[in-house]
């Protein structure tokens, strides 16, 4: 049985205090949704950037091309690492053209309250900017979601050598866990 109940478990994604602000750039037509009790989220297929979910496999063949010498197991590796993303890949696409409410959707905060960028992108210089507390806002979530989801949060890496720093040690844990907590 693995000792990792949640991702955040083990991949060490730097987390917010409860007390932190968080802001959600939205149109006059999303605050009202917010306002009416709705959030809307975006399936991830469907997001701005299309390499947002393929950046995590991305840093791994080069983890693996800096630490694996033997050609053989580094092809093996690779080949390893692209089927278990078509897998899920191709899940989540079934998922998407069933209907069904199951894959992956994203919703977006920003801890800044007054970004330039963030408002020409999400509100067309003519919307709002709603204020939340991250501890209270991630409990009305987990009451809204139940059992039904899983959350994941965090903080979001830009920088491309802290997602490879960050992922070299969550394959490290991984590896030196003799591979229970892959296998779960």
């Amino acid at each position: 049985m693995s000792k990792y109940k949640h991702i955040d478990d083990f991949i060490k994604i730097p987390q917010l205090n409860n007390n932190d602000r968080l802001f959600h750039y939205t149109s006059a037509a999303g605050i009202k949704g917010i306002t009416d009790g709705e959030f809307w989220i975006t399936e991830s297929h469907f997001l701005n950037d299309s390499t947002e979910f393929t950046i995590g496999t991305d840093i791994c063949m080069e983890i693996l091309e800096k630490h694996m010498r033997n050609p053989r197991r580094l092809l093996y590796a690779k080949d390893l690492l692209m089927e278990q993303m078509r897998k899920y890949y191709r899940e989540e696409q079934e998922d998407t053209v069933s209907g069904s409410a199951e894959g992956s959707y994203v919703i977006s905060f920003c801890t800044s309250g007054d970004s330039l960028l963030m408002w020409s992108e999400y509100s067309d210089f003519m919307g709002y900017c709603m204020e939340f507390e991250y501890g209270k806002l991630k409990e009305t979530f987990q009451e809204h979601c139940g059992n039904d989801c899983t959350l994941f949060d965090g903080k979001v890496i830009y920088d491309h050598d802290e997602q490879t720093e960050l992922l070299e040690d969550t394959i490290e844990r991984l590896l030196l866990s003799d591979g229970e907590d892959y296998k779960t």
